[in-house]
């Protein structure tokens, strides 16, 4: 069998689709080493200003980053203008307290001036506030959006097959929680402090220009201590991150696996494993808050520090200046030692958040379906019959991967019932999805009616074209009418006709269409959520019928059932059927014998028995008795009781 790499060399530039030539995302390094699970990617160094600026364009509708910015300035200026009102204050009481005259005279303007400022300083927290938090909800519903359109349509196999669904879940929860709830509050302390910060320093050199002689080394000395702890933090961050996905991992592998642990008696075994990721975990945890004593006592020490040298400016310069003004020139520099080590520690969680938004960002790269927008749509009555050729079909699920399928040719035409059997792996189910276009083709083509799929939209494919009954039907947690028709586009008349047909109506009972349906259908037998996926194909009406081992679950009796449904309410669509049992395909049309991803019989059923080759000889093992020529006609009762 020959390589994918080799086939996408010899097909059409058109077969390939760009997100095969991606590397697959969330991984350290892109490249595939062998193992089906890629490992998780983590960053070092500083933070990208790519970041920040698609931060920043979420906060737009439309995206602009420049309009994003605006925003954001707007809202630190209100930040500013409050603390220059809050500021206001301070001096306000110093100047009322410096006034001669008659107090009782002068008290209605302090009062009133008082007043005022307090105010306006509440009116600009409003405002603050109001304008801060639009923003926030703006870019946390707009990320989350994003983040969704791109795994709703992300290639199966060079995502979802390499990347563990702990993984995705870690970066939808702790990831986004973090950018949603942690980094607003991180980005508004920040702006507080810092404002804070600046305008008590701008205080003390006002008070006494002889302060800047201690501003300065602080200032040195804050941008140094803030460098050093914010590397520090913003690495933990990260391992944190990276060392929590395998948490999800394995915990959802424990509720999976949990009957065959306990079956095997390897529970001490998963629970030790799964202590010692925790332990991982918690190591980077525990490092990540060990740095706030760090931060805090240097930042502490700065401000003290600072605090003496504006204690001896007083001293020295003392009888030069007014009592008030070395009140107040005192309250600022002592200020400042509860709030420095809080703007450098804000200002690294403000980057340590930012990790998360990074991590986010990551979803941008996710190899994305084909969508064919630039291709002309079908005439609006495709497919009118139904008829299904490959040529010559290559594929394989990932590049440099050996090919799946190599040169699969066959014809199904309109309204045949065709079988697909052969050992696992041959490649049956990937013939199902490559009619699908789960996986772009490496070489050849598929046709319904003459028509191209690789340049028919997606939507219009799987919405209209081709309808699918899995071997595990899924149900949604809602009602009977949700999972019947999601999108409301039958009446509750067609609704009840198409379950009638299945024979389930009967068993929803008094609440018929709005019967409650558990999270993914625990409440349904098996065979009742087959017979009702079978329902929702129904409605579909699509004239190519996909059946993936529907009946490999479910009895003998239910098997009868779903057979009579196929053939009565399905007869004018062409039928593609993989096959656990040969007695649901021995009447078919056409059957297609695959091996090692190709086809090795193909022809009627009754005329591969007859040749005498790899068909006769599964029939054969299997037992199956010759049927004739019309089709079986001893099928068992399809009455039942649900």
């Amino acid at each position: 069998m020959g390589s994918c790499a080799e086939a996408q060399t010899a097909a059409k530039p058109a077969a390939l689709p760009s997100a095969n030539s991606e590397a697959p995302v969330l991984s350290a390094s892109g490249k595939q080493d062998g193992s089906l699970l890629i490992a998780e990617d983590r960053q070092v160094g500083i933070l990208s200003l790519h970041a920040y600026a698609s931060y920043f364009r979420q906060a737009t509708s439309s995206g602009s980053l420049l309009q994003g910015a605006v925003l954001f300035v707007f809202v630190t200026l209100l930040v500013v203008l409050a603390e220059v009102c809050r500021t206001s204050t301070e001096i306000w009481v110093t100047l009322w307290t410096e006034a001669t005259g008659d107090s009782g005279q002068d008290l209605p303007y302090w009062l009133g001036g008082y007043s005022a400022i307090l105010i306006l300083l509440i009116l600009v927290c409003l405002l603050r506030a109001v304008v801060f938090t639009m923003v926030i909800v703006r870019i946390a519903a707009g990320t989350h959006t994003h983040m969704v359109q791109k795994v709703l349509r992300a290639s199966a196999p060079l995502f979802f097959d390499v990347v563990p669904a702990g993984r995705i879940l870690n970066r939808f929860s702790r990831d986004l929680d973090a950018m949603d709830s942690q980094l607003p509050d991180y980005m508004a302390e920040f702006l507080t402090s810092l404002v804070y910060v600046t305008a008590s320093a701008a205080v003390c050199v006002t008070v006494s220009p002889f302060a800047i002689v201690g501003l300065v080394p602080l200032c040195i000395m804050f941008v140094y201590v803030r460098r050093y702890y914010t590397c520090s933090a913003r690495e933990l961050k990260r391992l944190e991150s990276v060392s929590r996905s395998p948490l999800y991992v394995d915990f959802q592998e424990l509720l999976t696996g949990l009957v065959h642990l306990r079956a095997f008696g390897l529970e001490q075994s998963a629970l030790r494993n799964f202590e010692r990721k925790v332990d991982e975990n918690n190591q980077m945890f525990f490092h990540l808050h060990a740095l706030v004593p760090f931060n805090v006592l240097r930042g502490n020490g700065l401000a003290a520090l600072f605090v003496s040298i504006m204690a001896a400016v007083v001293v020295v310069l003392g009888k030069s200046l007014e009592t008030s003004l070395i009140g107040l020139g005192l309250s600022a520099a002592a200020g400042l030692v509860g709030r420095l080590h809080q703007t450098i520690r804000f200002s690294a969680e403000v980057e340590n958040n930012f990790t998360s938004v990074e991590r986010l960002q990551h979803f941008d790269k996710v190899p994305q379906e084909a969508e064919n927008t630039d291709a002309p749509m079908p005439v609006a009555s495709w497919p009118s019959s139904g008829e299904v050729v490959f040529e010559e079909v290559k594929l394989c699920y990932r590049p440099h991967l050996p090919l799946v399928l190599d040169g699969v040719s066959f014809r199904v035409l309109a309204g045949q019932r065709a079988g697909i059997i052969g050992r696992t792996g041959s490649g049956k189910s990937t013939c199902m999805g490559a009619l699908l276009r789960l996986v772009e083709l490496a070489g050849g083509r598929i046709l319904i009616d003459g028509q191209d799929l690789a340049k028919v939209p997606l939507q219009l494919l799987r919405g209209h074209a081709v309808a699918i009954i899995p071997q595990d039907p899924f149900l949604f947690a809602g009602t009977v009418r949700d999972n019947l028709d999601p999108f409301g586009m039958s009446s509750a008349t067609e609704h009840q006709q198409a379950l009638a047909k299945t024979g389930l109506w009967e068993a929803l009972g008094e609440d018929g269409l709005d019967s409650p349906v558990h999270g993914r259908g625990a409440n349904f037998s098996v065979g009742q959520r087959q017979l009702l996926c079978f329902a929702r194909a129904l409605l579909r009406q699509a004239r190519v019928m996909l059946l993936d081992e529907a009946s490999a679950n479910i009895d003998a009796l239910t098997d009868a059932a779903l057979q009579k449904t196929l053939r009565t309410c399905f007869s004018g669509s062409t039928l593609l059927i993989i096959a656990h049992r040969l007695s649901t395909i021995a009447d078919a049309d056409l059957l297609i014998c695959m091996d090692k991803g190709k086809v090795e019989e193909a022809g009627p059923p009754a005329a591969l028995r007859r040749k005498g080759g790899v068909v006769a000889t599964m029939f054969a093992n299997a037992g199956e008795p010759e049927l004739p020529a019309e089709g079986r006609g001893d099928l068992p009762s399809t009455k039942v009781s649900l």
